[in-house]
């Protein structure tokens, strides 16, 4: 017959690794779950491109983006040469509005 402290140490040996476990399976969940909030947010901000942006106007490649006055490319000129900046469709900036 097993002696109780033998048996107490086997008991607590089996929860040891049974806790062990679950906490690993637990690891490995809340990794997959952080992994998924990470994949969906970039294919988010993936969508927040100038394409899809309501100042993104286009004719062609590249486009022009509209949020801002256009800037003066030569100052003093006679003519004044000013200008939208061009952007790429998949560009993206952080005054991004999605078309409505």
């Amino acid at each position: 017959m097993k002696s109780w402290n033998k048996l107490f140490k086997e008991v607590d040996e089996f929860i040891d690794t049974f806790v062990e476990e679950q906490m690993q399976k637990m690891k490995n969940q809340d990794a997959e779950k952080i992994y998924v909030k990470l994949l969906n947010s970039t294919k988010e901000e993936s969508k927040q491109e100038c394409s899809t942006c309501k100042y993104f106007k286009s004719g062609s490649e590249p486009g022009l983006c509209k949020r801002h006055a256009p800037v003066i490319l030569r100052p003093g000129d006679i003519y004044d040469t000013q200008q939208y900046p061009h952007v790429s469709a998949h560009d993206w900036c952080g005054d991004y509005k999605k078309k409505s």
